[in-house]
C-alpha cells in the first residue's frame, strides 16, 4: 500500500546560508510519495526558487536531483526509510484539542522523547483522530547537523522544525518517477500583495496553549495580558507590562508539583527611571503554596516587554501567505513571518522564530495571532517552551488594571544566583 502526502509546508530551524545548496535553511513546500519497504520520494520547492528531489530506497541510500530528475547524485544524510508507523513505543497521547481558533476539528496531541538525554527533547505529532494521519509535526530537538539526520528519527522531516500536512491521502500507485511542481491551495511564497507586518493593540488579552520542547511536560493552558501605555501616560512599572500566566493543569507529576508560572515582562521609557523597567521575571507558585522567582534572560541579557511594533525591530519578513486554504486558513488570509533569533553554537547564522497572523478587516497591521514557534528551543531551561497556539483573543477598550502585572515580593531584590537565571520563549 502506498501513502502520499501532497505538499506539506516545511518551516526550517535555521536562518539562510550564504550558499543555498540544501533546502533546510528556507521555507519550503513538498510533494511526498511513499511505498512501504521500497521508497520515499520527496519533491521540494523552496522560497528561493530552487528545487530538490530526494529519494530514499530500501537499503537506506539517498540520492538527490537538483534539476527535477534529469540527473541524480548520491548524498550522505543518515536518513533511514521510514515505516508506516512514525511514532516509537514510548510515544504518549496527552489529549485531544483543536490546534487553535482557526482549527475547529480536534486533533490528538502525541509526544515522544527524541533520544536518551535527560531531559529529552520532544517530537510532537498532531494526528487526525478518525484516520490517525498526521496534520502537523514539531521536532523539539534539532538534528546532529543542519544538513544531516539522526537514523533513529523520522527521515527528512527532522531537518525542519515545523511541518503542516494540508493533504494526506492513501492511494494505490503514488507518483515516484515524474517531477510535479509542489503546490498548496492558496499558498504563495513571499509577500506578493505587499502586506505590512503586524502591530499589536496596546491593550489586549488572549488564551494560549503553550507546548514545550521538553518531553517531560505536556501543554500549558495560558492566559496572556498585554498593556503598553504611551510615553506621556507611562508613570509606573505596570503601565508597560505583559503577563503570561501558565497553568500546570496537565502536568500534575512535576516535582515539586507546580500550580502555575507567571512570566512577567516590563517595558520602559528611556527618560523615566522606574525600578525593574526593561526586565522580565519567571514567578512560580507551587501546589503547596510556596513560591520562587528568577529573572528572565537570553545570553546573559535581561529580557523585558516587546513593544507593539516588535515585528519591525529585527530582521523579520513575511515569508509566505496562505489565502482561504480549507485546512490551514479556512476563510482567512494568513501571513507567515520568519524572524531571525540570536545565533547559537549549532546555528551560528541564527535560528528562526515563525509566527502566523490572520488579517482582520483585510488589514495586515491589525491581525490576529494564529501560531508562534521557536526553532531549536533550549532543552532543560525552564519548561523549554517552543510553541504557542492561540484561541480567544480580545482587544480591550478599558486599560487593564495594574494589579494583573504587579511584581511579586519574591521577584524583588533577587539574590545573585537568581539573576538572569532562566530563558523562556517570549512569543505571546
Amino acid at each position: 500500500m502506498g501513502k502520499q502526502s501532497h505538499s506539506p509546508s516545511l518551516q526550517p530551524p535555521s536562518a539562510p546560508q550564504n550558499i543555498r545548496l540544501k533546502p533546510f535553511f528556507e521555507l519550503c513546500i513538498a510533494n511526498i510519495a511513499y511505498i512501504e519497504n521500497q521508497i520515499l520520494s520527496i519533491q521540494i520547492a523552496g522560497a528561493s526558487g530552487n528545487t530538490w528531489w530526494y529519494k530514499i530506497d530500501s537499503d537506506n541510500r539517498t540520492t538527490l536531483s537538483t534539476d527535477q530528475g534529469f540527473t541524480w547524485m548520491p548524498v550522505i544524510t543518515n536518513w533511514t526509510l521510514p515505516t508506516t508507523t512514525w511514532m516509537s513505543d514510548d510515544a504518549t497521547c496527552v489529549g485531544s484539542s483543536p490546534i487553535c481558533w482557526l482549527q475547529t476539528q480536534a486533533m490528538d496531541w502525541w509526544k515522544q522523547p527524541a533520544g536518551s538525554a535527560t531531559p529529552s527533547p520532544a517530537t510532537w505529532f498532531w494526528l487526525h483522530p478518525d484516520t490517525g494521519l498526521p496534520f502537523r509535526l514539531m521536532f523539539g530537538g534539532p538534528p546532529p547537523a543542519p544538513e544531516m539526520g539522526d537514523p533513529n528519527q523520522l527521515a527528512f522531516f527532522q531537518n525542519f522544525s515545523f511541518t503542516y500536512f494540508p493533504v494526506f491521502n492513501q492511494i494505490e500507485n503514488p507518483n515516484i518517477d515524474t517531477w510535479v511542481d509542489p503546490q498548496i491551495e492558496g499558498f504563495q511564497f513571499g509577500n506578493p500583495d505587499g502586506y505590512e507586518k503586524v502591530v499589536w493593540n496596546p491593550n489586549f488579552g488572549m488564551t494560549v496553549f503553550m507546548t514545550p520542547a521538553n518531553a517531560a511536560y505536556a501543554p500549558l493552558p495560558t492566559r496572556v495580558l498585554y498593556k503598553y501605555e504611551s510615553e506621556e501616560e507611562y508613570e509606573q512599572l505596570e503601565d508597560r507590562a505583559q503577563s503570561k500566566l501558565m497553568y500546570y493543569t496537565y502536568n500534575q507529576d512535576s516535582s515539586p508539583p507546580i500550580d502555575r508560572v507567571n512570566a512577567l515582562l516590563y517595558g520602559f521609557v528611556e527618560d523615566k527611571l522606574v525600578p525593574y523597567a526593561g526586565q522580565g521575571f519567571s514567578y512560580t507558585v507551587y501546589a503547596d503554596g510556596g513560591d520562587e522567582c528568577e529573572e528572565i534572560a537570553v545570553g546573559g541579557m535581561p529580557i523585558g516587554q516587546q513593544p507593539p511594533n516588535w515585528a519591525y525591530l529585527g530582521e523579520g519578513a513575511i515569508a509566505a501567505c496562505v489565502s482561504d486554504n480549507p485546512v490551514l486558513s479556512p476563510g482567512q488570509v494568513v501571513t507567515i513571518t520568519g524572524i531571525v533569533f540570536p545565533p547559537s553554537k549549532q546555528y551560528p547564522q541564527g535560528r528562526y522564530l515563525w509566527t502566523w497572523y490572520a488579517l482582520l478587516d483585510n488589514n495586515s497591521v491589525h491581525s490576529r495571532p494564529v501560531t508562534f514557534m521557536e526553532s531549536a528551543s533550549a532543552i532543560g531551561v525552564g519548561t523549554s517552551l517552543s510553541l504557542a497556539d492561540y484561541f480567544d483573543d480580545q482587544e480591550l477598550a478599558e486599560s487593564i488594571a495594574p494589579s494583573y502585572f504587579a511584581l511579586p515580593e519574591a521577584c524583588r531584590n533577587l539574590p545573585p544566583e537568581k539573576r538572569m537565571g532562566v530563558a523562556l520563549d517570549l512569543g505571546v
